[in-house]
This record gives structure tokens, C-alpha cells and sequence, in this order.
């Protein structure tokens, strides 16, 4: 019995030595009291901004595109391919946002206050969207008188959907926040 108690005295020293050593080797549970602190490599290069806004939209690619959403499409005469392409792909981003933009709308409710421009949906996203992209903004000084030019002579309904979307501006985006908050889409 005697060397049966020696002998599990023995192994359970061996046991102990050997979970000691490979103690050392397994990572430790989070706990708040031992974080370890990153620290910054100096030769890694400056971040990167991730979201970008992209080229602005000028107001005379703003209204080709209203025209060209207009039902029966406008003609729209291009300056050069570049220009057409531009226009094409600005429609592209209202109708790649369209569900969100229409979220928007329905959450300020612009359609059961603006009955006359329900025809015109496709109009009121390409305006809602640029509003979003000057971020809310008012156009500079510059572009207000030539805005003002173009608007007139595209005459009804761009001036008039322009302004009132203006307007709302604070309705809007409010509707847009929301929606962001309840996408979990905070930045």
C-alpha cells in the first residue's frame, strides 16, 4: 500500500510538471485585466478612406437624366460619349437605390402630399438621390444660377419636383436615418 501511495505521489508530480509546461504554451481567457494593447506599425501605410462619394453630379448631367426618366423619354443631346456614359451611370445609382429611396418616400409620405408628381416616381428618386449626395446641402453660389437656367428651361416637372424635394429635405433625410438605424447601416 505503501509503494502504491509513493508511486501515485510520483506520477502525480509528473502530471503536475507537465501541465505546468504546457500551461505556458495555451493563450489565457479574455478577461479586461489582460488585454494587450495594439500598437501601430510606423511603416504601414496611411488608412485608406472606405467610402468614397464618387465623382459629383453636375446639374446638367442631373437634368439629361431627368429627362431621359421622363415619360415618354426626352431627347437629350450629349456632348461627347464620356458625358453619355456619365449620365447612364447616374441612373444606374438612383435605380440601384431605388428600395431605399422608396422607403424614404413612403416614410415622409411626399406622394399622398404631392399627388401630382406620382407619375413622375422615377424623377423624384434621380432628385431625392442627388440631394442625398451633396449631403443635404445647398448648391454654392455658382451652381444656383446655372441650376436656376437649366431648371427653366426643362420647365415642368424638373423645377417643380426639384423644389419641393428641397423642401423636404429635412423630412428626407430624417426618413433616411431611420432607415439606416433600422439596417443597422450606422456609417
Amino acid at each position: 500500500m505503501t509503494i502504491y501511495n509513493n508511486l501515485s505521489l510520483q506520477s502525480e508530480d509528473a502530471v503536475n510538471k507537465v501541465i505546468r509546461t504546457n500551461a505556458e504554451d495555451i493563450p489565457e481567457e479574455w478577461a479586461p485585466w489582460n488585454l494587450v494593447v495594439c500598437t501601430k506599425n510606423p511603416n504601414a501605410p496611411p488608412p485608406v478612406a472606405v467610402r468614397t462619394p464618387g465623382p459629383a453630379w453636375d446639374i446638367g448631367q442631373v437634368t439629361k437624366a431627368a429627362r431621359l426618366l421622363f415619360k415618354p423619354p426626352m431627347e437629350v443631346e450629349f456632348a461627347d460619349e464620356q458625358e453619355m456614359r456619365c449620365v447612364y451611370s447616374l441612373i444606374y445609382d438612383v435605380f440601384r437605390y431605388k428600395s431605399i429611396l422608396d422607403q424614404a418616400i413612403e416614410g415622409v409620405a411626399f406622394f399622398e402630399d404631392f399627388p401630382q408628381f406620382a407619375e413622375h416616381h422615377h424623377i423624384v428618386w434621380l432628385f431625392l438621390m442627388e440631394l442625398a449626395r451633396r449631403k443635404w446641402t445647398a448648391r454654392t453660389r455658382e451652381e444656383l444660377e446655372r441650376t436656376a437656367k437649366l431648371l427653366n428651361e426643362a420647365g415642368f416637372p424638373f423645377k417643380d419636383i426639384e423644389n419641393v424635394i428641397w423642401e423636404q429635405r429635412v423630412h428626407f433625410a430624417a426618413a433616411i436615418a431611420r432607415i439606416r438605424i433600422k439596417n443597422r447601416a450606422y456609417s
